[in-house]
C-alpha cells in the first residue's frame, strides 16, 4: 500500500471548519472537489480553492488547468 504524499488542508470559511486530506497522487481537479463535496456537502460543480502563493497574493481556482498551474 502507497504511502500518501500529497496533503491538502481545506477549511470552510462559513464554518471554520478545516480538514486535511491526503492523496497517494497530484489529485485531479475533480477528485479534489469530489473529496470537497464529501467533506463540506458541497455539490462539486459549485467547489473553489484558494491558496496563498508565493508572494502573499490569494489565488481561487476551481478548474483543472488553475490546480495543474498551481502544481
Amino acid at each position: 500500500m502507497s504511502t500518501p504524499h500529497i496533503h491538502i488542508k481545506l477549511t470552510r470559511l462559513s464554518s471554520g471548519l478545516t480538514r486535511k486530506v491526503a492523496f497517494t497522487t497530484r489529485p485531479a481537479w475533480e477528485e479534489l472537489a469530489a473529496r470537497v463535496e464529501t467533506l463540506y456537502e458541497i455539490p462539486s460543480k459549485h467547489v473553489v480553492v484558494s491558496y496563498i502563493d508565493s508572494e502573499g497574493d490569494e489565488v481561487t481556482m476551481n478548474t483543472e488547468t488553475e490546480l495543474q498551474n498551481f502544481y
